[in-house]
């Protein structure tokens, strides 16, 4: 079995007064937010730590998830990843993802 690798969407919001309602959609919806990924295992929400050479666009939330089976995951990423940036699109502006895996 291949080695799992790292999920990463950053969201930034629409507006600071907004996290909240985020926050609570983020923890009370995890069918919005994974839908039927099953090759997902777990995923965390955090906000991010300012650090230099950061993008020039800071994130307000980060999501981590652990995939388990990437190639299966990208099958059912696509479309689900899609529903997700309507879902939050009355909260979030930019979102971005970058998936991470181990070279060694």
């Amino acid at each position: 079995m291949p080695d799992p690798a790292t999920l990463i969407v950053w969201f930034h919001l629409r507006a600071p007064d907004l996290a909240p309602e985020f926050e609570q959609l983020m923890a009370s919806e995890k069918h919005t937010v994974l839908g039927s990924l099953d090759t997902v295992s777990e995923w965390h929400l955090a906000q991010p730590v300012n650090v230099p050479g950061q993008s020039a666009e800071p994130a307000d939330y980060v999501l981590l998830a652990e995939i388990e089976e990437l190639d299966r995951w990208q099958q059912q990423a696509t479309d689900q990843l899609l529903r997700l940036v309507d879902a939050l699109g009355h909260l979030v502006r930019s979102p971005g993802m970058l998936v991470v895996r181990p070279i060694l």
